[in-house]
């Protein structure tokens, strides 16, 4: 069948929301020094309190600094495993009809997003950190039941199952 719409692609639209989700932890980093940086050049008004401040300042920066680092290059070679399953093609290709399609709900709380084509399951959430598809319908996402689809994925054994690289509609 021929397939008109692409609707996502991983290498054209990754979710970048997983890399800002360490954006706050940057930004935390970043008051430490300036707490730092505030208190010592305060350090000759009020010593005690200067140097209070600074330990304080110092100390939120490099925890969190620290904090931002280790989830940052996380993601980044979360980020990298997925490149590298699309670019050496190590995924599986399913074409057919959605069936069992269960929306999530808008609130976003409750079941994730499910359906199976062809006998495989995906399942998502728009609040799911992934860079594979995670778009619900209820925000606006393309899958709904009994539509013509071609989607590329692979099975991610941790938790996320199959996880969608591209997804191709009628």
């Amino acid at each position: 069948m021929q397939l008109h719409t692409l609707i996502y692609d991983f290498k054209e639209q990754p979710n970048l929301g997983v890399f800002m989700s360490s954006l706050p932890l940057l930004l935390f980093s970043l008051f430490g020094l300036f707490v730092f940086y505030k208190n010592k050049k305060d350090l000759s008004q009020n010593i005690k309190n200067s140097k209070i401040g600074m330990a304080i300042g110092l100390f939120l920066s490099v925890f969190f600094g620290i904090f931002f680092t280790v989830y940052f290059t996380g993601n980044l070679a979360y980020y990298f495993e997925f490149v590298k399953i699309y670019d050496n093609k190590k995924y599986k290709i399913v074409e057919g009809r959605v069936s069992n399609y269960h929306p999530m709900q808008k609130g976003g709380h409750g079941d994730r997003e499910s359906f199976n084509v062809n006998g495989i399951d995906f399942k998502f959430s728009d609040f799911d950190y992934t860079f594979g598809y995670n778009n619900a319908t209820s925000k606006g996402g393309a899958i709904k039941e009994n539509l013509f689809v071609r989607i590329y994925y692979f099975n991610n054994s941790d938790e996320d199952g199959n996880v969608i690289l591209r997804l191709e509609v009628e």
